[in-house]
């Protein structure tokens, strides 16, 4: 079901009103894909539940000002994104893959050292990539590159059409390969590394 099919500006409006059929209607609608969307970035579910029950909580105490929310599928993913942000500053982990993981650690440090410094190099230079990217643009290419989510779906929930969503990831794909040729061409980089970075963005 499309985000507009059933009228999520109604349902806004009766929630609004403390109208909690109507919030639970909003809550079935999203929860799956917020989760989803927090699962991609924080790679941990039961955080991602725990970052996705904040945000519907908040939805809820702050109803008497959602009027004021323009679009809130928008506002619904990029409250979910901040809230994930928040969660990588107080564990200190970088945005997409955990170092922490055991798993990762146990095959990556222990049999291969020089390997783990270049995926923490590589991961580190994307993730300080993707931040760079004006909001929306980031918004976009996180839904589209990191969810998995198709352009109408992107377009539906974000209100904008196809085009822009095409835009947006092209520009963002565009960004970011300038930034990585610049990143490469400031140092002599470990050809492996070099390898990584142009087959993911060139």
């Amino acid at each position: 079901m499309k985000a507009d099919s059933f009228n999520i500006e109604s349902i806004q409006h009766r929630i609004s009103k403390s109208d909690e059929p109507a919030f639970r209607l909003l809550f079935n609608h999203f929860y799956a894909r917020l989760l989803n969307y927090a699962f991609v970035i924080v790679k941990n579910h039961e955080s991602a539940e725990d970052i996705v029950l904040e945000v519907m909580h908040t939805v809820w105490e702050r109803r008497s000002k959602l009027h004021e929310v323009k679009n809130l599928a928008n506002y619904l993913y990029v409250c979910t994104r901040n809230k994930t942000l928040d969660y990588h500053q107080k564990n200190s982990k970088l945005m997409g893959i955990s170092f922490d993981d055991p798993h990762y650690n146990e095959f990556v440090v222990h049999h291969n050292p020089e390997l783990h410094l270049i995926h923490k190099e590589l991961f580190d230079f994307i993730d300080q990539a993707i931040l760079s990217l004006p909001e929306k643009t980031r918004l976009v290419y996180r839904m589209v590159k990191e969810e998995g989510m198709k352009y109408q779906e992107v377009a539906d929930l974000l209100g904008i059409s196809v085009k822009t969503v095409n835009n947006q990831v092209l520009s963002s794909m565009k960004t970011i390969r300038q930034q990585a040729t610049l990143y490469l061409n400031k140092d002599k980089k470990n050809p492996l590394f070099r390898t990584m970075l142009s087959f993911l963005f060139f």
